[in-house]
């Protein structure tokens, strides 16, 4: 049975309210905007590790947060794992970026990223991420969620295109994304959360 691993679960860690600074925090992309307090900021630390189950399927995948020049990726990165970072992602004061899974991602040229969530996070509020098969990401309401690692008042975001059934992920403040809901139906929840290692 194909295995499907859905990553940017879990890699990004929200901090509501702060422009503190961690210096155990890897370095994001540059920016020219300061962050507003009332910002949702994803200060991703690169070499977390995030693990996800399937209580369906029984399965359990886990995912490395790694970085690539200015963009990021989840570790290993296959087959659904792309679903919601697509072909890499920065995160900035503004909001988060995806780049699109179009046919120029395999050259040496990628595309920009584009701004897939505006910090800070409002219900309602969408944008169109370009690509071989353009996704839109919409804001739905907060929700409480109870996954494994805890039970968290989380953001739906909807991940919608024209290829696919609509899916959706769940972004917790202070913890990041929660729970993945592919196209497919299969839901993944957050089991465990790890530091990298010193």
């Amino acid at each position: 049975m194909l295995r499907m691993i859905l990553p940017l679960a879990a890699v990004l860690v929200l901090l509501v309210g702060t422009t503190d600074a961690d210096p155990s925090r890897a370095k994001q992309a540059p920016s020219n905007k300061s962050v507003p307090k009332s910002a949702v900021v994803f200060p991703v630390i690169v070499g977390t590790t995030f693990t996800f189950t399937s209580v369906e399927l029984e399965d359990t995948w886990t995912t490395k947060l790694t970085a690539t020049g200015k963009l990021m990726q989840y570790t290993p990165h296959n087959d659904t794992l792309n679903y919601f970072s697509k072909a890499g992602m920065r995160v900035d004061s503004d909001g988060i970026y995806i780049v699109g899974e179009t046919l120029a991602d395999l050259g040496d040229a990628p595309p920009a990223p584009v701004r897939a969530i505006a910090f800070p996070i409002r219900k309602g509020a969408s944008a169109k991420v370009p690509g071989l098969i353009p996704t839109t990401y919409t804001i739905g309401a907060r929700e409480t969620v109870k996954v494994p690692a805890g039970t968290y008042s989380a953001w739906k975001i909807r991940i919608t295109d024209t290829a696919n059934p609509a899916g959706a992920v769940w972004l917790a403040p202070d913890v990041g994304i929660i729970q993945i809901k592919l196209p497919s139906g299969r839901i993944d929840k957050l089991s465990k959360i790890e530091a990298p290692s010193k």
